[in-house]
């Protein structure tokens, strides 16, 4: 409520103002910010879909999100004709984690939506999403 009116709105400016002139904090509130409003704006393109990835190793799995395609001057050093890039945050900090260029044949595509995924890795995987056809 408060932050849709003007006194709101400028509360949060004064506020984010102070925070971001902190020092070593406020680098990271704003690495944070950035990271939290692209993750959870349901308008947000950056994030594709959510995989699961051989990673660290064949036989084990991370949850990922697809970010696109590499770029061509890295993709025309690989015999893979079909890649992708892929995020693999780190948990509990997803601001962090692995960038990863992937064949698509590797890539198990999960129907979870961005924002729930992150949720999952950020609680460690204490945080799970609701079974098919609900509770």
């Amino acid at each position: 409520f408060l932050t849709q009116n003007f006194i709101g709105k400028s509360l949060v400016r004064w506020r984010d103002h102070l925070i971001r002139h902190i020092p070593l904090g406020g680098g990271i509130y704003t690495a944070i910010k950035k990271f939290l409003v692209t993750v959870f704006n349901p308008s947000s393109d950056k994030f594709k879909d959510v995989v699961l990835v051989p990673f660290p190793r064949e036989g084990m799995y991370s949850v990922g999100v697809r970010t696109g395609s590499p770029d061509p001057k890295v993709a025309k050093k690989l015999k893979s004709k079909n890649l992708a890039n892929v995020f693999v945050p780190c948990t509990p900090n997803p601001t962090s984690g692995f960038y990863l260029i992937v064949p698509e044949d590797e890539l198990i595509a999960l129907d979870l939506p961005v924002p729930e995924a992150f949720k999952i890795v950020i609680s460690m995987g204490l945080v799970t999403s609701e079974p098919e056809g609900g509770a």
